[in-house]
């Protein structure tokens, strides 16, 4: 194990607090919407309200404790 590491794995799953929510959601816009293999391959991201469409579905996520 890598000394930096304090665990097995190089990442830890938490819960998404009110404060990040934004944070999520840029981030998923940025990389996951654009870059993720089915969205790529019926080339969703060219869709003209994209981004919005996704942001509100996201918030509906976090909403329902999804």
């Amino acid at each position: 194990m890598n000394a930096a590491m304090t665990s097995e794995y190089a990442f830890k799953v938490v819960p998404i607090i009110t404060k990040d929510e934004i944070t999520v959601i840029e981030f998923l816009l940025q990389y996951f919407i654009r870059d993720e293999p089915l969205n790529a391959s019926v080339e969703l991201i060219k869709e003209k309200d994209i981004a919005k469409n996704f942001k509100n579905y996201i918030i509906g996520l976090f909403d329902n404790g999804e």
